[in-house]
């Protein structure tokens, strides 16, 4: 296949609407890039439904071809209602296409650019449907590696899915296994601080998946304040830099302020710790599975269920002003002439 490919993406024209891919699939409009490549809604002319076409992009043939190629074969090994559906992997006119299912609606990163204003319980609603999503990866043995908002899809419809499976690791701990070389990828400011100290060739599935849970933090974060959690260069993000910055969080909690409802104090105590507890710098002291990050939501929803409600506060307050009125009139009763 790799003979096939232009071996000059960047000489390749940009693909218009309207444009056929391997005269079956017709381009509707660009999504974005990311990746490695672009990403188009279009139209399956054939079964006439909507799909994704993800172009691919950068590297030598050879390499695209066995990126995509991983990709594809670990997304078909996640059926899952939080991650988009595998149909097909093409080459059309050298081009190497990645067809999937597509999500109406827009990318977390783009919800929190425009400043969009939440209710705490739809943020929370978020962050369970993505523990659900890689709760489900990991049980496989896939470790997303690249979990940002610009890969989180909330469609129209409200559901989210996780998308972009490009960098992720599929690793196993049977004895005598080990994953071959790799380089290490991501997105800075999510990156797990001892990923850069990591040796690829002595990785093993545990320690990608608590780089997952670091960078879930990270999201978390970025869903009740809108920003990153520290002002410092993603670039130079160290063990120190982790550090400093637990020790920053503790000194000054994320504000839930831009999260419409109102967030009791227990709440927001709760809320932070889970999050520092996600982007412990201590692999070993961070939480160890996307199970105990669903089990630490769970305790806040509670916590923030069971919170007062002003309207039965007050109506509750006015009752017991009655009662107690009643009963004073009564004992006075007593004592007043018949």
């Amino acid at each position: 296949m790799a003979d096939e490919l232009s071996a000059s993406p960047s000489k390749i024209p940009a693909i218009r609407p309207g444009h056929e891919v391997a005269r079956r699939y017709r381009v509707d409009h660009r999504v974005g890039q990311g990746g490695g490549g672009e990403v188009y809604r279009a139209t399956d002319l054939k079964l006439e439904r909507v799909v994704g076409l993800k172009r691919i992009l950068g590297g030598d043939p050879d390499t695209r071809v066995r990126s995509a190629g991983d990709e594809a074969r670990i997304v078909a090994r996640l059926e899952h209602p939080g991650i988009p559906r595998v149909f097909d992997l093409i080459v059309d006119e050298g081009e190497l296409w990645f067809i999937t299912s597509f999500v109406e609606g827009r990318s977390l990163y783009r919800i929190l650019r425009e400043g969009e204003r939440w209710s705490f319980s739809n943020a929370m609603r978020v962050l369970r449907e993505l523990g659900e999503v890689l709760k489900f990866a990991h049980g496989r043995r896939i470790a997303h590696s690249d979990i940002k908002p610009s890969n989180i899809l909330i469609g129209d419809d409200g559901l989210v899915t996780l998308t972009d499976f490009g960098v992720a690791r599929v690793l196993t701990l049977e004895r005598g296994k080990r994953p071959g070389p790799a380089v290490l990828k991501g997105t800075e400011g999510y990156l797990a601080p001892e990923i850069y100290d990591a040796d690829p060739r002595k990785l093993d599935f545990r320690q990608c998946a608590r780089w997952d849970l670091y960078a879930l933090g990270v999201v978390f974060y970025n869903l009740l304040v809108l920003d990153m959690p520290t002002d410092v260069n993603p670039d130079s993000i160290s063990l120190e830099v982790a550090k400093g910055l637990k020790e920053s969080l503790a000194l000054d909690p994320p504000s839930t302020s831009r999260i419409q409802d109102e967030v009791p104090e227990t709440v927001r105590s709760a809320v932070t710790q889970l999050i520092m507890r996600c982007m412990e710098p201590d692999p070993a002291k961070r939480i160890q599975s996307a199970d105990e990050f669903l089990q630490g939501l769970e305790q806040i929803q509670a916590q923030y269920d069971a919170k007062p409600n002003r309207k039965s506060l007050s109506l509750g307050v006015s009752i017991a002003i009655a009662v107690a009125a009643l009963a004073a009139g009564v004992g006075i009763g007593w004592f007043l002439p018949h």
